[in-house]
């Protein structure tokens, strides 16, 4: 006869069970970060739900997510104000990348001796 099994006691990692399927956002530049065993090539960001935190995680090359996370707590006030700093870090950014052909013109132009022109 198959053996009951109780239920599972709650712990502090009882958030593993109550994990929603997550949201992944990848990167188009692959990442490096340090894992337990050494460096780990990193291409994106996984976000889970799970009870009452987010949990964000970040996801390797083999499409697998490292078992180390960030907690955020499930609060509107809270998210709502890393939404908000993430906006303003993506508005830093894309003023960032629209500036960078003119650093690297202003750089090449400064690269070349005295008297001579751009060839292009």
């Amino acid at each position: 006869m198959p053996r009951k099994t109780a239920p599972a006691a709650a712990s502090r990692w009882s958030w593993e069970i109550e994990e929603e399927p997550g949201i992944r956002i990848p990167y188009h530049v692959v990442r490096h970060a340090l894992g337990k065993s050494g460096p780990v090539r990193i291409q994106g960001l996984e976000l889970t739900r799970a009870g009452d935190v987010v949990l964000i995680r970040a996801v390797h090359t083999r499409g697998q997510t490292l078992p180390q996370f960030i907690e955020v707590p499930l609060t509107a006030q809270i998210l709502r104000r890393v939404a908000t700093e993430l906006e303003a870090f993506a508005t830093q950014a894309e003023a960032d990348m629209r500036a960078l052909p003119r650093r690297r013109q202003s750089a090449e132009q400064q690269a070349l001796p005295r008297g001579t022109q751009d060839p292009g």
